[in-house]
């Protein structure tokens, strides 16, 4: 898996910036850039301030769905936040697109 890629799409996808992340996670904004841009091997300890702050545990961190457009993987992602009563909401919008 690509730490770094999957780092930059769970932070995008929660709409932070670079620096609001590292914010969250107590850490500098240079550390969440050198993660994402593979130039600094994320370690667990790290991985995990970042995922409290995101939201997610360790696990959703590396449970991503292969081969799955980035596109579909941003949906996947939004919708990880929404109440049952919300994507069951959701789930009846989309298939209304396909009547």
């Amino acid at each position: 898996m690509d730490t770094a890629k999957r780092l930059k799409q769970l932070r995008t996808a929660k709409g932070l910036t670079t620096t609001e992340l590292a914010k969250a996670c107590n850490l500098s904004q240079a550390v969440i850039s050198k993660l994402e841009n593979n130039n600094r091997i994320a370690d667990v300890p790290t991985l995990s301030i970042i995922c409290d702050a995101l939201g997610i545990t360790l696990s959703e961190f590396f449970n991503t769905p292969k081969d799955l457009p980035p596109h579909l993987q941003e949906l996947l992602d939004i919708s990880q936040k929404l109440s049952p009563e919300q994507i069951k909401l959701l789930g009846e919008l989309i298939k209304s697109f396909t009547k």
